[in-house]
């Protein structure tokens, strides 16, 4: 009984896409978090890239509602702009670790870049704002005690091609990543996935999943550390942070 669900669950490897690596580039100053859709993340030399909708009928047709994330760090910060396009925006939650998923929201997870990997840290952030962080060990352990002390900012947008949506910035500061990580190796390199949730009342199904990469669940669910893709660090120092001013 066990074996077949797991098997249900898992998604065979060989049919699986590579897990995805991104080179990001350390910024000269600060990113100045504002929510609004402007040029701060091209100034900055941002990477971008997009997020992938999960859909368990390969027929299924995609919403459309395209997820654009913008990423860049420097010695203090990391710095995350998630561009949602999106025509029915939930936002309810207003309390600190509540049920962010439940709202329109984004996650970030963040782990040690090492072969045998399990624990993570995660912060969900609501369109509201509100934010969600935990540590993570497996799918029935979370610790929502962490505090990644982020900086977040969110706006409702209007896109160059016509479309709504809102954007959400977050400022993730290294001197509560790194500790929560453990023992890191020398050198610029995390794990990390990145994730969305899109409310759609009344549509089916009411809610699509995005991930950056595939968690080999065979239903929506980011909780899979072994398949986070890999963050370069362009031009990192021997160690983040560097030591306090």
């Amino acid at each position: 009984m066990l074996l077949a669900a797991l098997a249900t669950s898992v998604v065979f490897a060989a049919d699986l896409p590579p897990l995805p690596e991104l080179r990001i580039p350390r910024t000269a100053s600060p990113v100045a978090l504002n929510g609004r859709l402007d040029d701060k993340w091209d100034v900055a030399g941002a990477a971008r890239f997009m997020l992938t909708e999960f859909w368990t009928r390969p027929d299924a047709t995609p919403t459309g509602e395209t997820t654009t994330v913008r990423i860049a760090y420097d010695d203090h910060s990391l710095y995350l702009g998630f561009h949602c396009v999106d025509t029915h925006i939930v936002g309810n939650r207003t309390a600190a670790d509540d049920q962010t998923y439940r709202d329109d929201c984004v996650e970030v997870f963040l782990a040690d870049d090492r072969e045998r990997l399990s624990d993570a840290i995660g912060l969900e952030v609501s369109v509201t704002g509100a934010i969600a962080d935990f540590y993570y060990r497996h799918s029935d352990w979370f610790h929502y005690g962490w505090d990644s002390h982020a900086i977040v900012k969110t706006g409702r947008v209007t896109f160059p091609d016509g479309r709504s949506g809102f954007v959400i910035e977050i400022s993730i500061p290294w001197r509560t990543v790194l500790p929560a990580l453990g023992p890191r190796k020398r050198g610029g390199a995390l794990r990390a996935n990145f994730g969305r949730w899109n409310q759609r009342p009344g549509e089916k199904p009411p809610s699509v999943f995005s991930l950056w990469s595939h968690s080999g669940l065979s239903f929506p669910s980011p909780h899979r550390p072994e398949r986070y893709g890999r963050l370069i660090l362009a031009d990192s120092p021997e160690t983040l942070p560097p030591a306090a001013p």
